[in-house]
């Protein structure tokens, strides 16, 4: 039966206290045999001791049947656990072959005799394993992975010779690393799509500029996904303006949120397909086969420069040499472009420190790219920021914006800013109207408001002047740019008209008229249990 990793490990601390002491070959050989087999540090130590404690106490034993054939093909066994010998494994069979002093690879001893075998010596012709005989009644023994086997014939024990093994072992190992060749070949050697090649040869200045010009549309579309099904929400179902219900902040906190994500999304998934097309790029022109020596000859091994014939539509090969992989479907381009990196370095190491700092600086510049859009970002939203909280001395000006419901609870008043002129009171006929450009005014949930204007005794051309044109919007911000278009209407004289804009908030109406005609003007409310004010 084949043995565990822990006491394979004890079996060859034990074959290297035979000698009375462990020489720093064996102890290398025990550190590196440790880690192979996957057994922890500290696991090793402990193992190891317990054999050298045995020892110590006397308590070890020796058999004189014991063999090192027997313990060469216990660890090769170990390694071939995977179907893979691999070149670290590989390496320490050799080491430890030297160390057993069994002959090398290519003359390695029968498990079960003093005769010597030869690796060609077991191959057919054609390269077969030559079929492996029982020592009592000459029928073919199945060849397994095992220290011995049974023959099927006649049941009788016949150990299977480290040279079969070995040979086994490489059959096994070299078609698992074929398919492992493969499966990477259809990986790395992939040409990227048509899209990605699109994307990878993108400028990143020119990406830029073109966020920055696409800049309106951003805002836009959040100000669309956030403000107004948000100030749809509120008036729709609370009757109430957003602005006077929630934080002044919050508006720009979302806004920023969704201007990051419209914003650094793009261009984190540009970022990480340019640098895949990029990454294969390097990957591939280091993988790649050597051109033919000869025009119209195979291509050659990139590490032996041995020819090989390569299979049609083949991703890659590996070389019947030197076991290197090689890529076959580089385009031209990228080749090129490392030569002409190669041409550009020259023999001089100063030379390629040069282009080694200008490859350098511009991922630099990438970073520096990324970091100035973020920064253009949030300068940007703190602009928002600043148009909806405005500044101190305009906000003590309009300090009634922050009073909603006590505007709506008591005596009504017409709003304007007090550098630009004075409040006046609901229903009552405001003479000079023409210096108003535009006023405030709250209105309860369904309320409307009421225009009416009339010419002024002092108005001259009055033939020329028989409307004028209102607008409203509701007062989303403190500016024009921040607020939201309601409605506009134009008032023939003496007629009046209403608002209806639904639901509560504060507005702001702007009046557009000829500046050299006189016109006063009267605000009046209308609600639902109300009449309409008599003319």
């Amino acid at each position: 039966m084949q043995k565990t990793r822990e006491s394979l490990f004890q079996q060859v601390v034990k074959e290297t206290c035979r000698d009375g002491k462990i020489s720093p070959e064996e102890f290398a050989i025990l550190k590196r045999l440790a880690a192979l087999l996957g057994i922890e540090t500290s696991t090793g130590n402990r193992l190891a001791a317990e054999i050298i404690d045995k020892y110590k106490a006397g308590e070890l034993k020796f058999s004189p049947v014991d063999k090192p054939e027997a313990l060469y093909r216990d660890v090769l066994l170990a390694f071939n656990d995977d179907n893979v010998i691999d070149g670290n494994e590989d390496a320490l069979l050799e080491t430890i072959r030297n160390w057993l002093d069994l002959p090398a690879q290519e003359a390695s001893t029968d498990g079960g005799s003093d005769s010597k075998a030869t690796r060609e010596s077991i191959l057919e012709v054609n390269g077969d394993i030559k079929p492996l005989r029982c020592d009592a009644c000459n029928g073919q023994i199945p060849l397994l992975r095992r220290p011995e086997v049974k023959c099927p014939y006649c049941n009788a024990s016949k150990a299977i010779p480290n040279i079969y093994l070995e040979a086994l072992a490489s059959r096994t190992s070299f078609e698992t690393r074929r398919k492992q060749a493969l499966q990477l070949f259809d990986k790395l050697g992939s040409k990227p799509s048509n899209f990605e090649e699109t994307l990878a040869e993108l400028d990143q200045q020119m990406l830029l500029v073109s966020f920055v010009l696409s800049l309106g549309f951003i805002i836009a579309t959040v100000q669309f996904i956030v403000f107004y099904p948000l100030d749809w929400y509120y008036a729709r179902f609370l009757q109430l303006n957003m602005t006077d219900v929630i934080p002044h902040w919050l508006p720009a906190m979302l806004a920023t949120l969704v201007t990051f994500f419209l914003s650094v999304v793009p261009f984190g998934l540009l970022y990480i397909v340019r640098r895949k097309v990029l990454s294969l790029k390097h990957v591939q022109v280091a993988l790649s086969a050597n051109p033919p020596q000869k025009p119209g000859g195979p291509a050659t091994c990139r590490s032996c420069g041995s020819p090989f014939e390569v299979p049609p539509d083949a991703a890659g090969v590996t070389c019947p040499y030197c076991q290197t992989d090689n890529l076959l479907q580089v385009p031209g381009a990228w080749l090129q472009e490392t030569r002409d990196l190669s041409i550009q370095v020259g023999k001089s190491a100063t030379t390629a420190e040069n282009v080694f700092k200008k490859e350098t600086r511009l991922g630099w510049e990438s970073v520096l790219s990324v970091f100035l859009l973020f920064v253009f970002l949030g300068a940007i939203n703190w602009l928002w920021l600043a148009e909806i909280k405005p500044p101190e001395h305009l906000r003590q000006e309009m300090i009634w914006l922050e009073n909603y419901y006590d505007e709506i609870s008591d005596k009504r008043l017409v709003r304007q800013v007090k550098s630009i002129g004075k409040d006046f009171p609901v229903g009552e006929w405001i003479e000079d109207a023409y210096e108003i450009e535009e006023f405030y005014i709250a209105l309860a949930p369904g309320e409307k408001l009421q225009l009416t204007w009339d010419i002024a005794s002092t108005t001259i051309k009055l033939q020329n002047y028989s409307e004028l044109e209102a607008t409203m919007y509701l007062v989303r911000g403190y500016s024009e740019g921040f607020s939201h278009l309601l409605e506009s209407k134009r008032f023939t004289r003496l007629q009046p008209d209403a608002f209806s804009p639904g639901f509560g908030g504060w507005y702001r109406v702007k009046l557009m008229h000829e500046s050299m005609i006189n016109f006063k003007l009267k605000a009046e409310l209308i609600t639902p249990e109300t009449p309409a004010p008599a003319q």
